[in-house]
């Protein structure tokens, strides 16, 4: 099963959201309500549960930190294999992590996909709060440290809170080539460009943040779809927790 790190916390500036969407004037909720109406179509395909992680991509990473101290200490044979055990975990996990990769929202020429390694929640600009949204934050909170993330997503969609969902995402097909690339390196002794591959890994990752109604589709959420199967629930309680999750039940519920 896949993890993520579910955070919520308060962004934005509640009172000046709270002053926009009670504006007066004709022409400015006629622009709130075209810009409600596109966040509402992202132009993509979308799912209504949360973003599924892959636990092992974590791994390979936490590998590919190592073996570049390693590195640092002149320490080739740690270095080859830390990488080597990247690679296998690559290997052995490719396939299911297809399953769990989307297509790049901001750029839909990028034909690598990408694997989402970790995800965040937050409450967006628009967010007032207030005795009803104070009342579905807890809720939402209790449902997420029970694991019941999809329900949370739902609570929180039903009561219109405005929440953004980001995704620290891997590029698979790089990734795998900088670690290949770093392993041929090793094999020659030069770790200098070993070094020089697996800092590729670090700065192919991508964020990218959605809506809660434009989280992009994952692909095995459509082949359950495809299926008639109902998707499971998306992350593993190693990371379901955290102190943001729990704070989210502190925001104030009365506007103060």
């Amino acid at each position: 099963m896949s993890g993520a790190l579910i955070a919520v916390m308060l962004g934005g500036s509640a009172m000046s959201a709270y002053a926009a969407t009670n504006a007066t004037d004709p022409a400015a909720k006629a622009t709130a309500k075209t810009e409600q109406a596109a966040a509402k179509d992202p132009g993509y395909a979308t799912q209504t549960g949360m973003i599924r992680t892959a636990d092992e991509a974590f791994k390979a990473l936490r590998d590919v930190h190592l073996a570049r101290m390693a590195i640092s200490k002149d320490d080739q044979e740690t270095a080859k294999m830390r990488v080597d055990a990247a690679l296998a975990l690559f290997d052995k996990s490719e396939k299911d992590w297809n399953d769990l990769t989307i297509g790049d929202t901001e750029d839909p020429s990028n034909a690598d996909r990408l694997l989402p390694i970790d995800v965040s929640m937050s409450l967006g600009e628009t967010f007032v709060p207030g005795e009803a949204t104070g009342d579905a934050l807890k809720t939402a909170t209790a449902q997420l440290q029970s694991g019941q993330h999809d329900a949370a997503l739902n609570t929180l969609r039903v009561a219109e809170i405005d929440v953004n969902v980001s995704a620290a995402m891997l590029p698979i097909a790089a990734t795998h080539q900088a670690l290949q690339d770093a392993s041929n390196a090793l094999a020659n002794g030069d770790m200098t460009a070993a070094d020089q591959a697996l800092a590729k890994v670090g700065d192919a990752i991508v964020v990218r943040s959605f809506s809660i109604d434009g989280i992009p589709q994952q692909q095995s959420v459509k082949a359950s779809a495809d299926a008639g199967a109902k998707n499971t629930s998306p992350v593993s309680e190693e990371h379901a927790q955290s102190e943001a999750t729990a704070a989210m039940a502190d925001q104030p519920t009365d506007g103060s």
